[in-house]
Order: structure tokens, then C-alpha cells, then sequence
């Protein structure tokens, strides 16, 4: 469910041979690039001839790249490295909880101090998905340097360039560091998408039947479904009941008919400028363009369709009574008063503040308050139950600029606003807001939802366990398109 608004591509000659960027970045400090002591194993990728006008993939070549990308790591080759990556560019990093945003120069000013140090990286599970005008490969990376090893699912988006395949967006999904505690996941819950309740998150391919046909809109790819396949417990769920939720509580009550199985993602700008025609090349059929919408998508999740239309964020058995649930409210001047206080009080917030002063282009006041920028106070109020007081600032032009973003969740006491409690800071996306609160497991603890903003394109949960607060992706659909 994750669509962002796709923006329109530029419509010139050769738009494909460049990759992506995003309107956040946040610079490293560390400026130390290292000579190259070894012979690029990057020259042994394949380049396109100049002549070709519309470079293509294929997995053999992308494969190839991969291949590069671990070997110019594993043997210091910084000068290797760095021709693997297309001009417009955009990288994720995480390390634990720590998440931070780069574009092309940033990425590579913050991988240049890593490869000062010896370091060992490997792929595990290597999967590409790819079309002629964009791959997604996805792994299990192992990363470790002196006494650090962290272990997460990375993704690479690969784009055709007359170099050859050049990695347009680098992405780790998840990463645990060694010896850090596992963090449960909670999923005592089901997700709604616009087709239905979403009831498995992985399809087998025998569940599926028939052709890929296209969906509601060019992002999403669907198929039937050979029920006889299905496991018995997710058979049993025909005609079940289920009643789904808004952010407030509000029930609407519907009956699970039938299956069906479906694939998203938001592509990159220059894989649709080729579906659409550009440059003199045919346009696709709709029913081309499900096919690389559903060989691009990490996996098809089986959606149970409903009796009747039935809006809702979230959903339940109907046989099981839902929990008071509470939308975010904007907090009274008073409370905003407080909890901003609270904020920026905060160590991460001096952090960026600090970051702000180094890397803005004009470094004048608080950071929350620089170039495109946001900061929202909400609170979510239950009698009698511990209240959350969210705060979230997102600031900065991105694109080479200065961006980043905190959000702080605090508790009260209904009424009690002398002291706030910081809770967590949890690591939200941009553009991903506080949807809906609840105890589902009535253990006196509230958990959260956050979710896209227009859209239902990401369904987060957040809440309190034994070893201490968890954010889950309930739903999230592959972006692999560009900001700048």
C-alpha cells in the first residue's frame, strides 16, 4: 500500500541513462576518500555502446553488477565503488534504529570513511526482479568492519545507462546489530488495502492461477486465485466476518467472499516514460504493464475480498470486541507549549541541530524551521489510560541541502502537563503520520498506528514490549522512484 505520488519524468532524450535522487540527504562529515590500492574490479561490468538510444537490461548484466558492488567493498577499492553508482542517485542507510538519507555526493562522502578500514560484506538469498528498464535486486546482507556486524535485508534499484547498469537507489531495509536483543513483531491485527483485508503476506506460486491482470491503477498487478491451493487455515477464512476499523473505532462489518492475490509498487520515473511511448517507442498495453509491475514486486499477498464495500484502516474478527481506539487530535496551545519544550530538549534534536550548522546552505535558526518544513504536535486522549503526545518536525530542500526529521513520542497523564515522559523516538518515514491508538492486548500499554497521509500505502505499528518499544511494517509497497 505504499503509493506516493509518482512525479511526471522529464520528458528528454536519453532520461534513462541517469538514476534517482530524493529531497532528503543528510551529509556525513567524514571527507577522507581512500587511493585506490587495487586494480576496479568495477571495468569488468558490460558498458552499452554510445549508439544505442534506449540502454536495456538483463539479469546476466545486473548479476554482474552485484558481483562488483560486494567484491569493490571486500577489497577496498573506493575507486571501483563509486562508478557503480548513477548520477542522480538516493541511499538509505540504517544501522539498528539509526536511519539516515544521502544523496549521490552524500552517500559516497559517508562510504569513504568506511572504507578507510578493512570490511567484510556478503550477499545471502540474492533475488532480481527486472524488466528492460529497471531491476530490483534484494539480498540479506552481512556488513561487518573491527568489532561491528550488523545483519538486515538491502535493496538495490539497478537503471540502464550507456556505462552499463548503474545503481539508481540503495536501500537497507532492516538491519540488527550482532548482540542486540530481537524485537518482537505484533500481528494480532490485518491490514485493509483498496481490494480488500489483506490475509497472508506471502503467496505461494501455486496459489496463483490465470494471467496477471491490471489493477485499480498502473501500479498494482493482480491474479486470481486456485483456492484448492491455499493452506486449510486460510481456506477457513471464506466467509468469515471480519469488522474493519477507521482511525477513530468506527466499525463497518463485512464478510470475507473470496481470494485474490496482489502486487505493488511505485516504479521509477523512467520505467513509466517507457510504458508510456516516450522517445518514439510504443507505448505498453495495460496488461504489459501488470506483468513488470508483478515481476518487480518483492511478492503477491493474498487479499481476502469483502462482501460490500467497507472503509477502514485496520481490521479484526468480528468475533472478537475491538478495543477503544482514539484519533489523533491537535494538542491545546498549552500542551504544544509543553511538548515542544520536551523536544527540543532532546539529544537527537542537537544533533541535527549540529548537522544543520555544518551541511545547510544557510544555517540561520532552528533547524525545524529550514526551507520546506513541518512540525506537528498531536495527542491521542483516553480516560483513565496513559496519553501519547506526538511530536514530528521534517525540515530541509534535500537534493544536496540539508533535510532531516525527528519525531518524539511522550506520555501524560490526562490533565497532568508539568512533566512529560519520553516514551521513544521511532524511526517513521517521511510522509508517514500518526493514524490511530489503541490496546489491542489490553496490557495497559496503547499501540500506534502510523500510516501514509493521502494514501494507504504504508501501515506501520508501533508499541511496547518486554524488551522495550517496536516499530512493525504492516504493509509497505516497494518505492523505487526519485524526489529531485
Amino acid at each position: 500500500m505504499q503509493w506516493k505520488e509518482w512525479r511526471a519524468g522529464l520528458a528528454l532524450l536519453g532520461i534513462l541513462a541517469v538514476g534517482c535522487s530524493e529531497p532528503r540527504s543528510t551529509a556525513s562529515s567524514q571527507k577522507l576518500a581512500p587511493s585506490a590500492s587495487v586494480t576496479s574490479v568495477a571495468s569488468s561490468l558490460p558498458a552499452s555502446s554510445a549508439s544505442v538510444p534506449q540502454p536495456t537490461l538483463d539479469e546476466p548484466a545486473v548479476r554482474t553488477l552485484v558481483d562488483a558492488w560486494l567484491a569493490t567493498q571486500n577489497a577496498s577499492d573506493f575507486a571501483g565503488y563509486e562508478k557503480l553508482y548513477a548520477e542522480r542517485f538516493t541511499g538509505v542507510k540504517r544501522s539498528g534504529s539509526y536511519q539516515a538519507r544521502f544523496d549521490r555526493k552524500g552517500w559516497l562522502r559517508d562510504r569513504a570513511g568506511m572504507f578507510v578500514r578493512p570490511m567484510r560484506v556478503s550477499a545471502a538469498a540474492l533475488e532480481i526482479a527486472h524488466t528492460p528498464s529497471l531491476a530490483r535486486v534484494t539480498f540479506e546482507q552481512t556488513w561487518s568492519s573491527g568489532s561491528y556486524k550488523d545483519v538486515g535485508r538491502k535493496q538495490l534499484v539497478v537503471v540502464p545507462t550507456r556505462e552499463g547498469p548503474r545503481i539508481a537507489r540503495e536501500e537497507m531495509l532492516s538491519s540488527k546489530i550482532a548482540g542486540a536483543e530481537a524485537r518482537a513483531g505484533f500481528e494480532d491485527l490485518m491490514t485493509v488495502g483498496r481490494q480488500g483485508v489483506f490475509v497472508h503476506p506471502i503467496s505461494e506460486p501455486s496459489w496463483a492461477t490465470g494471467p496477471v491482470r491490471p489493477g485499480p491503477n498502473e501500479n498494482i498487478a493482480l491474479r486470481s486465485v486456485n483456492e484448492a491451493a491455499l493452506p486449510a487455515a486460510v481456506r477457513a477464512l471464506k466467509g468469515r466476518s471480519v469488522n474493519l476499523l477507521d482511525a477513530a473505532g468506527a466499525l463497518c462489518e463485512a464478510r470475507i467472499v473470496g481470494f485474490e492475490l496482489y502486487a505493488e509498487v511505485i516504479p521509477h520515473f523512467g520505467m513509466v516514460m517507457s510504458w508510456h511511448g516516450q522517445n518514439g517507442e510504443p507505448a505498453l498495453s495495460e496488461a504489459k504493464i501488470a506483468e513488470q509491475i508483478w515481476a518487480l514486486a518483492p511478492g503477491a499477498i493474498l487479499i481476502g475480498k469483502l462482501s460490500r464495500p467497507c472503509p477502514g484502516l485496520w481490521a479484526l474478527d468480528a468475533a472478537r470486541t475491538p478495543p477503544t481506539t482514539a484519533a489523533p487530535e491537535p494538542a491545546s496551545p498549552e500542551l504544544r507549549a509543553t511538548a515542544l519544550r520536551a523536544f527540543r530538549a532532546l539529544p537527537q534534536y542537537a544533533e541535527i541541530q549540529k548537522e544543520f550548522r555544518s551541511t545547510a546552505e544557510t544555517p540561520k535558526g532552528r533547524w525545524e524551521d529550514y526551507g520546506s518544513h513541518l512540525l506537528e504536535v498531536s495527542a491521542f486522549h483516553f480516560a483513565s489510560k496513559l496519553t501519547l503526545v506526538i511530536v514530528q518536525a521534517q525540515a530541509g530542500n534535500g537534493c544536496g541541502d540539508f533535510a532531516n526529521r525527528l519525531v518524539a513520542l511522550f506520555g501524560i497523564r490526562k490533565g497532568t502537563l508539568a512533566e512529560l515522559e519520553l516514551i521513544d523516538t521511532p524511526d517513521v518515514p517521511e510522509g508517514v503520520f500518526p493514524s490511530s491508538a489503541f490496546d489491542l492486548d489490553a496490557d495497559g500499554s496503547l499501540e500506534l498506528l502510523f500510516g501514509s497521509a493521502r494514501d494507504a500505502s504504508t501501515l506501520l505499528l508501533w508499541r511496547k514490549t518486554a524488551s522495550g518499544p517496536s516499530i512493525s511494517t504492516l504493509f509497505n509497497v516497494p518505492f523505487l522512484d526519485c524526489g529531485c
